[in-house]
C-alpha cells in the first residue's frame, strides 16, 4: 500500500466488529488502520480466504503508539502486516489462524506480544 504519512490521527479506534472480505477477492485488505499518539484495534475479528493479501494493515508512515487487543485474524496470506519504523505498537490475546505464508510481517517496526496463539503451520512472526 503506497499511503501518506500523517501524524495526525489522534485516538482512532476500531473495536467490535467483524470484517468478512467474501471469496475471490485476493488483493483484499480487510483492515487498513492509522493512529497516532494512542489508539488501537479491540475486540475485532476479521475474516478472508488464505489466498486474501492481508487482515490487519499498519503500514502507512508514523503509525504508533498503539495497542491491538482481542483480534482474531481467520485466513489471509499475511494475518498483519505492521511497517514504518516510528513507535510502538502492542498485541495483546491476539489469535491467528489460517495464514498461508505469515501470522504477522513486522518491517523495522517494534512490537510486543502477549498472551497471542496461532493455529499455523507458517511462521508466527517474519522481520
Amino acid at each position: 500500500l503506497d499511503a501518506p504519512a500523517a501524524n495526525d490521527a489522534f485516538q482512532n479506534f476500531v473495536s467490535n466488529l467483524t470484517i468478512d472480505v467474501g471469496a475471490n477477492n485476493p488483493g483484499a485488505i480487510a483492515l487498513d488502520f492509522h493512529t497516532n499518539n494512542g489508539g488501537g484495534v479491540i475486540d475485532v475479528i476479521l475474516r478472508g480466504p488464505a489466498s486474501a493479501h492481508t487482515g490487519l494493515s499498519i503500514t502507512r508512515n508514523l503509525a504508533g503508539i498503539g495497542l491491538i487487543r482481542g483480534l482474531r485474524v481467520e485466513g489471509f496470506r499475511t494475518g498483519a502486516h505492521v511497517a514504518h519504523f516510528h513507535v510502538a505498537f502492542v498485541f495483546d490475546a491476539c489469535e491467528f489462524a489460517g495464514q498461508s505464508e505469515v501470522a504477522v510481517l513486522s518491517n523495522d517496526k517494534p512490537l510486543s506480544f502477549f498472551d497471542c496463539t496461532s493455529e499455523n503451520s507458517v511462521p508466527f512472526l517474519r522481520t
